[in-house]
């Protein structure tokens, strides 16, 4: 009996030494300093399990300094050396105008991702970044296939991928995952699909993104691949070799989907460990006699880029229920400060402690953009939301909360005072908002396979076994455009029904013919 446990206890060891030995190298496109925090939950779950893990992050906004705060061993980071255009574009620039996303969006994030891809394969210090030690696995956020390409020529048994945002037609395009247009939108896409003029236009946008898009930045970053390796560089093979892709959703947050084993929810990985509030907050918080709303729009929205209309109603709604603290992460802007200081339960403050302040049970509510990590947090610490989302994944996220009932959702471009106060009375005296909050937050928290989880054991399952992307091979990957959607078969049938009606039809044409004739020699 003891030498049974003694020799369990030995592979046991041996297993566990194994697993401490994975070398791991991150290929991380710095977007927003979400993205980087959301890699930074990743490497820090792999390095307290034992990993070894270095990073590099590939600048495509500037306005992401450093590395991120991570526990990995080496860093190395790249970017533009007179800067890029990402700071320019219009979801930053007037994030509060109405504007559908077009069909060709990704076009000018594309661009940029192209000319720093450029940059990578030319610089020779990421390559002896690379080629420093033997790595077991890489795992690369696909904004583009750049990263990819790259991990793939250092001999990496294994690559993964991963996103800090939800599933994007680039990861389901790519691995073949079915779209149906009647049913699924395109990420950051915007349509009603319950009319046919919504149906129309998704169908119209993922034959784009099918046929015109996803091929385009393969065939350009190909190009790039062939300057660098040489002609015999295949994108299309390359990633075809990818054995996972982790996606920063959660299955109870998001409306079903079909999926594929390949693809592993991770959402609410990055949720940190809420903490105790200082005295000065926990003083302002004791204060309120019906409970705080805290209001937020995270890192990437100055006040100076808010409507001043807006902010005038808000001011306006808050100071009709003296009752309610509102905590409000905002900079006053030149001639506003008489406008704050006439609102006595409104409080400024230039940072919050997001986290820490949901999880307080005296803040009742929470105001928001409802980019992914805020949502994740208001939904697993159980508050309800008034979401304006402003660009890129948020109106998905708040269409997830509205669906789940735990959300009140507000245009962006019609802020009136009419508006914010009905999303602020529904959140506050219609039970239903806080109910539904705190059964999410439950069935979150109860959810077997937590993230943190399934994202390392996959992760070392996958180091232990490279070449998942065989086992997990989807036909529609290999299939062109008329035998995925069986164009075909169906023009077959389409053929053969006509035929057999103009068969039919001349067969009706002789019988009638032969009935007339009939009745004539009869009447003769």
């Amino acid at each position: 009996m003891r030498s049974s446990i003694l020799i369990s206890l030995m592979f046991l060891v041996i297993a566990l030494e194994e697993i401490g030995a994975v070398n791991v190298v991150f290929y991380i496109n710095a977007i927003g300093k979400s993205h980087v925090d959301f890699s930074d939950s990743l490497v820090d779950s792999l390095v307290e399990r034992g990993h070894s893990v270095d990073v590099i992050v590939a600048r495509m906004n500037d306005q992401v300094k450093g590395h991120g705060k991570s526990k990995a061993e080496r860093f190395y980071t790249f970017g533009f050396k007179n800067g890029s255009n990402w700071d320019k574009m219009h979801h930053l620039t007037s994030p509060f105008e109405t504007r559908s996303f077009p069909m060709n969006g990704f076009r000018p994030y594309y661009m940029i991702g192209n000319d720093l891809c450029e940059i990578a394969l030319n610089d020779p210090k990421l390559h002896e970044f690379l080629s420093f030690r033997k790595y077991d696995i890489g795992i690369v956020s696909t904004f583009d296939y750049c990263g990819v390409g790259i991990l793939s020529q250092y001999s990496i048994p294994s690559i993964t991928t991963f996103n800090a945002v939800p599933l994007m037609p680039i990861q389901t395009v790519t691995i073949g995952v079915p779209n149906v247009a009647s049913q699924i939108l395109p990420l950051f896409y915007q349509y009603d699909l319950s009319t046919f003029y919504g149906r129309f236009w998704n169908m119209i946008s993922w034959g784009y993104i099918n046929w015109i898009q996803i091929p385009t930045l393969k065939h350009e970053q190909q190009l790039l691949f062939r300057k660098r390796y040489g002609e015999h560089f295949n994108m299309e093979k390359t990633l075809k070799k990818v054995d996972l892709t982790f996606v920063n959703s959660n299955e109870i947050m998001e409306k079903p989907r079909p999926l594929h084993h390949r693809i592993q929810y991770i959402g609410g990985i990055n949720l940190k460990t809420p903490k105790a509030i200082d005295a000065h907050l926990d003083d302002l918080l004791s204060k309120s006699v019906n409970g705080t709303i805290i209001f937020s729009f995270g890192t990437q929205i100055p006040g100076v880029v808010y409507p001043r209309y807006a902010i005038k109603n808000f001011v306006k709604v808050f100071k009709k229920y003296p009752q309610y603290t509102f905590l409000w992460k905002y900079e006053v802007q030149p001639g506003e400060e008489k406008l704050f200081e006439e609102a006595k339960n409104v409080v400024l403050l230039d940072w919050l402690p997001q986290t820490d302040l949901l999880y307080d049970p005296r803040v009742i509510g929470f105001i928001s953009h409802v980019g992914l990590n805020s949502f994740n947090e208001a939904s697993y610490a159980g508050k309800p939301i008034i979401a304006i989302p402003l660009f890129a994944d948020q109106p998905h996220n708040a269409e997830n909360g509205v669906a789940r009932g735990t959300t009140f959702l507000l245009n962006k471009s019609k802020l009136t005072e009419e508006s914010i106060e009905k999303g602020l009375r529904a959140i506050l005296f219609d039970k239903s908002y806080s109910r539904n909050a705190k059964i999410l937050q439950k069935m979150l928290v109860e959810k077997p396979a937590q993230p943190k989880d399934r994202f390392v054991q996959w992760m070392e399952y996958s180091a232990a076994n490279p070449g998942l992307h065989k086992v997990f091979k989807l036909p529609g990957v290999n299939m062109g455009m008329i035998e995925y959607y069986c164009v075909d078969a169906i023009a077959f049938l389409i053929v053969g029904g006509a035929f057999a009606f103009y068969v039919a039809l001349k067969v009706l044409r002789t019988l009638a013919s032969s009935i007339k004739l009939v009745k004539k020699v009869k009447n003769e």
